[in-house]
C-alpha cells in the first residue's frame, strides 16, 4: 500500500503489485491516475483516462448497445459461432470480440431509432445506420422515460419517417415504443400506403378501447391477420408496448407481457411505403407522450423484451 501526506493526513492509494513502485516489474495502479502494465513484453507508466461524466446519455445508449449484441450472441448457434470465429481468425481476434466489432459499426438488425430526444430543423433523428430522420408536424418536447419525449396534441400532430423504413425488414419484426395516453381508440406507429391504405397498423382498437391491437392487411386493404392484447393500457401511465412476428407467430407486448396468435403465412410485405408515428389512418390520432421508438429487422425473446422494459435513464 502506497500512503501519501496530505494537509497533515495521510491518504491511502491503490495497492500495486509486490513488486517496489519504481521497479520494472511494477503492476496496478496509483491514486487512480497512473496504470503500471506489460503490454508486448514491455513495461510500461500511462495515464489513466477518466471520462468526465460516465452517465451521459450518449454512454448509456452505446452500453445498452453492448448489452443487446451480447444477448444476441448467446442466441446464434454453435455453427454460427464457429463461422465467426473462422472469420476472426485473419484479425487476430476470438469470434465473439469480432461479432460485437461488426454490430456496434453496422448497428446489426436496427432498421430505425427514434429516441424523440431533441427537434432540429422540424427534425428528430434516426441513430440507426439508415438516418430516416423523421419530419415533426406539430408535437413538441417533454420529459419522457429515456431523458426527453415528444407530446401529440391528438389533433393533427405525427411524425413521417419517410417511405424507407421497412426496406430492410424481410420475414420478422419487432416495433417498440413508450406510449402515455387516456385515448380509447388512436393509431400509434403504421405503414401506410396512400393509394391502397393500411399495410401494418400498431394501434389501440375501436373494437376493444384501450386495448393495444396490431392489423395487417395486403394490398387491396383486406385483414389478413388481427390481434388485440387483453387488457387495457390507455391509463395515463407509460407503457412499454410492441408489435412483433417471426415465421409462424404474430405477437403484441406490453410492459414484457406477451400475447401471441399463430401466423401460418409465409413471406412478408414489400414495405416501401411511408412509416408514421401517431398518424390517423383508423382509430384516431394520438393523444399523449411517445418515447424511444425502435424498429428491429429481427423478433425479440422473452429476455429481451424484459430487459428492454427495466430500462430507464439513471
Amino acid at each position: 500500500m502506497i500512503e501519501l501526506e496530505n494537509g497533515g493526513g495521510i491518504s491511502k492509494m491503490s495497492k500495486l503489485t509486490r513488486n517496489p513502485l519504481l521497479s520494472l516489474g511494477a503492476k496496478g495502479t496509483l491514486a487512480k491516475t497512473l496504470t503500471f502494465q506489460r503490454i508486448h513484453r514491455t513495461n510500461i507508466v500511462r495515464h489513466k483516462p477518466i471520462p468526465s461524466d460516465p452517465r451521459t446519455l450518449a454512454q448509456i445508449y452505446q452500453r445498452w448497445d453492448y448489452q443487446n449484441f451480447i444477448a444476441y450472441w448467446h442466441t446464434l448457434t454453435a455453427s454460427e459461432k464457429q463461422t465467426w470465429k473462422s472469420n476472426a481468425s485473419r484479425h487476430h481476434m476470438t469470434g465473439f470480440a469480432y461479432w460485437m466489432r461488426s454490430c456496434l459499426l453496422n448497428l446489426t438488425d436496427i432498421a430505425g431509432r427514434w429516441r424523440l430526444d431533441s427537434i432540429f430543423n422540424s427534425k428528430t433523428p434516426d441513430s440507426s445506420k439508415y438516418l430516416n430522420h423523421a419530419t415533426v408536424y406539430g408535437a413538441y418536447s417533454l420529459t419522457g422515460v429515456v431523458d426527453k419525449a415528444l407530446y401529440f396534441d391528438g389533433g393533427d400532430d405525427y411524425l413521417d419517417c419517410g417511405d424507407k423504413v421497412w426496406l430492410p425488414v424481410t420475414d420478422s419484426f419487432a416495433l417498440l415504443a413508450w406510449i402515455k395516453t387516456t385515448r380509447d381508440q388512436m393509431d400509434i406507429a403504421n405503414v401506410y400506403n396512400v393509394i391502397t391504405g393500411a399495410y401494418l397498423t400498431l394501434s389501440f382498437s375501436q373494437w376493444d378501447p384501450g386495448k393495444l391491437r396490431i392489423a395487417t392487411r395486403d394490398n387491396t386493404n383486406q385483414v389478413l391477420l388481427d390481434l388485440i392484447f387483453p387488457t387495457t393500457s390507455n391509463d395515463g401511465l407509460w407503457h412499454r408496448v410492441a408489435a412483433f412476428r417471426q415465421p409462424g407467430t404474430l405477437g403484441l407486448a406490453v410492459d414484457a407481457q406477451l400475447h401471441t396468435v399463430a401466423d401460418p403465412r409465409t413471406g412478408f410485405f414489400n414495405f416501401a411505403k411511408p412509416f408514421y408515428i401517431a398518424k390517423n389512418l383508423w382509430e384516431g390520432w394520438s393523444l399523449g407522450p411517445v418515447d424511444d421508438v425502435i424498429l428491429l429487422s429481427r423478433t425479440l425473446s422473452q429476455a429481451d423484451f424484459t430487459r428492454d422494459y427495466e430500462r430507464r435513464y439513471p
